[in-house]
């Protein structure tokens, strides 16, 4: 067989291809170039030996069969046994995505990168709804189709994939560890490395080694010697896990830090948010100015070649050029480049080597083929030029150059007659795939009728470098054409005026029977040809502001005239014909109907435009009650229905519980979250932390004009504090050390030492800008992440660090103001109030019941404290505070009076930390700072169980004696001067009587029980002095 291989023009498989030059090899069989001998088509061959140890072709092209239909993977053309040899006929592709790595100068630009990083998104998300992981990502596996498809990026070599869940019942694969490295070591996720079975999750987290192998150029663990495989796995091993997520993306976009965040998160069988990752990425791409242009940097760099070949001034096709988008080859002077491109060429060499998994046509005899492929490419891009030119007379405003072929319009560069391509940021060749899917309509005719210009000419532009006829409106097209566009106004379309005012516009059977027309309805075609009536593909708009028109006081009069009537019609009509025509209603969509598009040949998806459509009725909808609530309202008769849309904002990893998944941070038809992420992952409890904590510490600011701090662990506080100068004994029992204290980390320090055994783990929110001072406090603490208004850079830059890397540090929004009502849904109903929005000041202590001592402004202050802290914890609850600290929490009890127990504990914990015997223990040098804290706290409440003993023990060199009960007692009877909130009333004494024993001298609450005269005997038998507030601060 050997010979025959050889002799490749007399050897045929299937009967019908004929097997040509081989063009590739490896360690699983060899790739021949192959011809169908019916239609001439060339195809690739893959050869794999029936004796091979471990066949893995027939497995491949099943997988190949199930993928079958997805974009950006090759169809299998044949697979069978021809003599000796498994035989796979498959799609001839283009180079990898590693041989336009190193064409290109080995680093790819930002805009390439982030192009190339939407469709490997689209790619493994994919193959993983079809059941399987790749398990071997790699810029080798991924390939550029040829001609139309040259802008397609493939996956390909299915080897090693494996089916991760149960087509039918979804079952995931068990967890197991001890696993053989599979995959390439380069790329792979560090679970793999250290054996843990892959999923989804590690699919991912190679991906993003890809794109920063990509954008760096190389990656920190490429180039390490060893002697044998094993310790070079090893070495790359421990080279990557020492390397945290903020080294690796140092200098890059934020978004490769986040996304490496997120997927280093997930668990093992965990659903990927896909939108997500395609969103941070999408979201930059537009954020920088670029445009889905399919310019990538090895098509700049052709068109570059191919330009000097022309003129007799380059050096060939396939010398990479200092052009724009490709990375200037290394200069003899830069050593140490050279030495890094060529470590990397090295290792592409090794893997390609070893892969055999190639489909590109790349001769291991004849090294000029990729080179060849690119001078075809150019050849083919110059007759396209030069009929372009040809035509320049239909577009001669513009400067682009325009064709139809095959009923798709195709924009090229204008040759200047100066010999220059010109070739604006808008204008492109197209050489997207043709699409064979029936439900893909080309968009030819579009009509932009918007309120919000956001984003319109940038669109427009793009439009109209695709050949697409813009119609419009008014202001709209008055903006485009500003912009040097060519419009029609709809009032010549229609050959009728704007009437009334403007009231009437597009109201007119040509606007509407051209959304409307049902594309190969014979009757419906027949009706628009005897009318004139043209179809059209996109509508953007937007609809009248009519509920800021509302929200800014204006009239009657006014109101009524922003209420859209050809608005809502034409989107209804759109979106009901969304079988052919697309409806984009806000400029959030714009950048994917863009991404949409350049996929699929100036195209939108069958379900891309059910997407638009639903989000179409949804605005409707919402447009209308708010139009309805309005009006009801001028008649002074509120409706009954409330209607609410949301939007989802945040994407999170599950709810409150790992299995309630999915779960997302929506808002009211999508306005503006409360806070920004600056750094790492929140998840469900985080938020709500979040959410309850900055409330409280912004109300007490407003409430006493002093830096506050909150401590929050599962939705209530552990703590809370304003700045009040720390005394000796305090900073000792603190630990403060030598640290530069601010009033800003006082009161975090203040508020993380009142149950600091509960604090651990705890989420922060501060009301003030946060100093590096606060950082460094908040840096050596076991905390979750921090909310605050702002931070300095140095402290961002601590915090960013701290948990490598994860550390969630948000920043709250200090003008948002949270709606009136509240709406909350539970088993099926909706629960609605009236947000509690009283803020708790000196007006609510100035109702003094009992005098026994006078309520000094630190009591006040103090009650104060406690009582916003009360608004902000599950109830029943009561809170203790001295100093501008509260120094004991009660929550979630059903009873008030263990709300007082339970509270009064803490505070003897807290005060007993001063104690001589406590603050005299000493520890052994290798005890940490947290496991002292939890120890003091274990010696002073003496109940330890003999295994929290034995470890108490070991912490000493000389075990301590033990605080007795009657030490205990008399310390915390030198207890005075704390203030106590109660949330709601007392309706027995026993809680006075409980609260006596811990040094209470001043008590807020709201009064009204039945037994207030009691309350007040006991307040006056233990000379506490109580007011009453007259507002209960329930909340659940």
């Amino acid at each position: 067989m050997a010979s025959q291989r050889e002799s490749s023009l007399e050897l045929r498989v299937g009967k019908k291809f004929r097997l040509g030059r081989k063009i590739g090899s490896g360690s699983f069989g060899d790739i021949y170039l192959g011809t169908n001998m019916t239609s001439g088509e060339e195809v690739g061959i893959k050869l794999e030996s029936v004796k091979s140890k471990h066949p893995q072709l027939l497995y491949e092209s099943k997988i190949y069969k199930i993928l079958n239909g997805g974009l950006g993977i090759p169809n299998i053309r044949w697979f069978g046994v021809e003599g000796e040899y498994n035989v796979m006929v498959i799609d001839l592709l283009g180079p990898s995505l590693e041989n336009l790595f190193d064409y290109c100068g080995r680093r790819f630009q930002l805009k390439t990168v982030l192009m190339i990083a939407d469709q490997l998104l689209c790619r493994l998300e994919y193959c993983h709804s079809k059941n399987f992981i790749h398990r071997d990502v790699k810029p080798d596996n991924f390939l550029i189709g040829l001609g139309k498809r040259a802008q397609i990026v493939h996956v390909i070599d299915f080897g090693l994939a494996k089916k991760y869940r149960d087509p039918k019942t979804h079952q995931h694969i068990p967890y197991r560890e001890n696993k053989n490295l599979t995959g390439t070591a380069r790329y792979v996720s560090i679970n793999t490395h250290i054996g843990i079975e892959q999923s989804r999750r590690d699919d991912l987290e190679s991906l993003g080694y890809v794109f920063m192998y990509f954008i760096r150029g190389s990656l920190p663990w490429q180039g390490l010697k060893a002697n044998t495989k094993k310790q070079k796995y090893e070495r790359i091993m421990e080279k990557k896990m020492n390397t945290p997520i903020e080294v690796l993306c140092k200098g890059y976009p934020a978004e490769f830090r986040a996304y490496f965040e997120y997927t280093r998160a997930l668990r093992f069988d965990d659903k990927p948010d896909y939108a997500y990752l395609k969103r941070l990425f999408k979201e930059l791409f537009f954020r920088k100015g670029f445009q889905f242009d399919a310019m990538f940097d090895w098509t700049v760099l052709n068109l570059q070649n191919g330009r000097r070949e022309r003129d007799g001034t380059g050096s060939g096709a396939g010398t990479p050029q200092a052009v724009p988008g490709a990375s200037p080859p290394p200069q003899s002077g830069d050593p140490q480049r050279s030495s890094r491109m060529e470590a990397g060429r090295q290792d592409s060499r090794d893997m390609r080597a070893n892969s055999g998994r190639l489909y590109v046509r790349e001769d291991s005899k004849d090294s000029n083929d990729l080179q060849q492929m690119q001078q075809m490419q150019q050849m083919q891009q110059m007759q396209q030029m030069q009929q372009m030119q040809q035509m320049q007379q239909m577009q001669p405003s513009n400067g682009y150059a325009a064709a139809n072929r095959d009923d798709r319009l195709y924009v090229a560069p204008r040759v200047a007659s100066n010999g220059d391509l010109v070739c604006p940021s808008m204008a492109h060749i197209i050489t997207a795939v043709a699409s064979t899917t029936v439900d893909v309509v080309p968009i030819r005719r579009a009509l932009l009728s918007v309120s919000d210009k956001t984003g319109l000419v940038d669109l427009a532009k793009y439009l109209a470098a695709h050949g697409v006829e813009l119609l419009s409106t008014g202001g709209t097209a008055k903006a485009m054409r500003d912009a040097g566009l060519k419009v029609m106004d709809v009032s010549e379309y229609t050959q009728s005026p704007e009437m009334m005012d403007g009231r009437v516009k597009t109201l007119h059977p040509k606007i509407h029977g051209g959304l409307l027309g049902v594309r190969g309805n014979k009757q419906h075609e027949e009706d628009m040809a005897k009318h004139g009536i043209k179809n059209i593909d996109l509508m953007i708009l937007n609809l009248y502001a009519f509920e800021a028109t509302v929200a800014s006081g204006g009239n009657f009069e006014t109101c009524i005239e922003n209420i859209d009537i050809g608005g809502p019609s034409m989107l209804r009509s759109s979106a009901k014909n969304h079988a052919s025509v697309v409806i984009c209603t806000s400029p959030n969509q714009y950048m994917d109907l863009v991404s949409e598009m350049s996929a699929h040949n100036n195209g939108t998806t069958l379900s891309f435009r059910k997407r638009c459509a639903a989000a179409a009725f949804t605005l409707s909808a919402h447009y209308d009650t708010q139009i309805s609530k309005w009006f009801n309202k001028q008649l002074g008769q509120e409706t009954e229905e409330v209607t609410r849309v949301y939007q989802p904002a945040l994407t999170l990893k599950y709810g409150c519980n790992p299995h309630q998944n999915p779960a997302s941070i929506m808002t009211i038809k999508g306005s503006k979250l409360p806070f920004k992420v600056l750094n790492g992952t929140p998840g469900y409890i985080n938020l709500l932390d979040a959410a309850n904590a900055y409330q409280l510490v912004a109300e007490v600011r407003q409430a006493l004009n002093l830096p506050a701090a909150a401590s929050f662990k599962h939705v209530s506080p552990a703590g809370a504090a304003v700045y009040v100068p720390l005394d000796d004994k305090l900073k000792a029992a603190y630990e403060v050390g030598n640290i530069q204290l601010t009033p800003l980390s006082i009161a975090y320090l203040r508020a993380r030492n009142a149950d600091p055994l509960s604090s651990f783990g705890d989420f922060v929110a501060v009301s003030d800008i946060v100093d590096e001072a606060t950082a460094k406090v908040l840096k050596r603490e076991v905390s979750d992440g921090i909310i605050a208004p702002g931070y300095e850079p140095a402290a961002l830059e601590i915090l960013s660090q701290k948990k490598g890397g994860k550390f969630i540090v948000l920043e709250a929004d200090a003008t948002f103001v949270p709606p009136t009502m509240e709406y909350r849904e539970v088993y099926g109903m909706t629960f609605a109030q009236r947000r509690n929005d009283v803020l708790f000041n000196y007006s609510h202590v100035a109702d003094i019941q009992t005098t026994c001592a006078p309520l000094t402004d630190a009591a006040k202050r103090d009650l104060i404290l406690a009582a916003i802290t009360l608004k902000y914890t599950q109830s029943n609850s009561v809170g203790y505070a001295k100093d501008g600290q509260m120094v004991g929490v009660g929550a979630g009890q059903q009873s008030r009076v263990d709300c007082v127990k339970l509270a009064g504990r803490k505070v003897a914990v807290w005060h007993l930390r001063q104690h001589p015997k406590v603050a005299a223990l000493a520890f052994k040098s290798t005890v940490k700072r947290q496991e002292r804290v939890n120890a003091r706290v274990r010696y002073i409440e003496g109940d330890m169980a003999p295994v929290e003993k034995s470890a108490f023990d070991a912490q000493f060199d000389k075990i301590p004696e033990p605080l007795t009960e009657a030490e205990k007692q008399a310390f915390v009877a030198e207890l005075k001067g704390v203030s106590l909130a109660s949330d709601a009333f007392f309706p027995f004494r026993d809680g006075i009587d409980h609260a006596a024993k811990l040094g209470v001298s001043y008590i807020t609450q709201p009064g009204g029980s039945n037994r207030d005269d009691e309350i007040k005997q006991a307040c006056t038998e233990y000379g506490i002095t109580m007011t009453f507030s007259h507002v209960r601060l329930f909340h659940h």
